[in-house]
C-alpha cells in the first residue's frame, strides 16, 4: 500500500504539457565539431561555438499537444575567417513530462528532441597581397581562395526546460550528431577531391525563449 500510495503521489507530481503552448522563439549557442581538414592552419576553440536561432509551433494548440515543430538557423561566432558555417534545421520534439519544483511553480520539462540538419561549411584561405585596382584580373590581387563543404545530419537528443516565467524559458539540448557529408566544391561549382570520413559526435545547445 505504501509503494501504491509513492506511485500515485509521483503520477499526481508529474505535469503533461507540452514544450510549446502554441509558438516561441529560441536564441542559443551551439557547440559543434568542424569537420576534420587539413584545411584549417589557426584553429581557435571558438569556432566550435555557433549563434542559432530557432521558432517553434505547437501541433494542436487548443488541446495542447505534447509535439511541436519548426525550424532553425544558425552561424558561427568567430570573428576568425578562416573557418565560417551555416546551418538549417527542421526540428521536432515530443514533452514527456514535466516536474514541479519548490512548491512555487517553477517547473522542469523533459522530453525528446530530433533535427534535421543541412550545413555548409567554408573553409577560405586569404591570397595575394595588392590592393591595386590594375593586379584586379591577377593572382596577386588580394582575395580568398573558398572550399564548400556540404553535409546533412540526422541529431537524436533529449531536452530539458526550465520555466523562469509563463513565456521565458532556459533550455539545455543534447544531441547525437548523425553526419552524411554530400559534396566538396569550389566557390565557382567545381568539384573538389576531399575525402572526408562521416564522423558522429556530441553537440549541445543552451538557448532562452524570447516571448513575441
Amino acid at each position: 500500500m505504501k509503494k501504491m500510495l509513492i506511485v500515485v503521489l509521483l503520477i499526481l507530481s508529474l505535469n503533461m504539457f507540452s514544450f510549446t503552448v502554441s509558438r516561441s522563439s529560441w536564441f542559443g549557442i551551439r557547440y559543434v565539431n568542424p569537420a576534420e581538414t587539413s584545411l584549417m592552419t589557426e584553429y581557435s576553440f571558438l569556432q566550435n561555438f555557433v549563434m542559432f536561432y530557432s521558432y517553434e509551433r505547437n501541433v494542436d494548440p487548443t488541446h495542447n499537444s505534447p509535439v511541436s515543430y519548426g525550424f532553425s538557423f544558425f552561424t558561427n561566432i568567430d570573428p576568425d575567417k578562416e573557418y565560417l558555417v551555416r546551418g538549417l534545421g527542421f526540428d521536432f520534439n515530443v514533452k514527456i513530462f514535466g516536474v514541479t519544483l519548490f512548491n512555487v511553480g517553477e517547473k522542469l520539462q523533459l522530453g525528446f528532441q530530433g533535427e534535421v540538419l543541412l550545413q555548409k561549411e567554408i573553409f577560405q584561405k586569404k591570397i595575394g597581397t595588392s590592393a591595386n585596382l590594375g593586379d584586379f584580373n591577377g593572382t596577386n590581387f588580394e582575395h580568398y581562395n573558398k572550399i564548400f563543404v556540404n553535409s546533412v545530419a540526422l541529431k537524436p537528443g533529449i531536452r530539458g526546460d526550465f520555466v523562469l516565467s509563463k513565456e521565458m524559458y532556459l533550455s539545455a539540448r543534447v544531441y547525437y550528431n548523425i553526419q552524411f557529408f554530400v559534396g566538396t566544391k569550389t566557390e565557382c561549382g567545381s568539384n573538389v577531391n576531399l575525402e572526408l570520413q562521416p564522423k558522429n559526435s556530441i553537440n549541445l545547445d543552451f538557448a532562452i525563449s524570447i516571448p513575441f
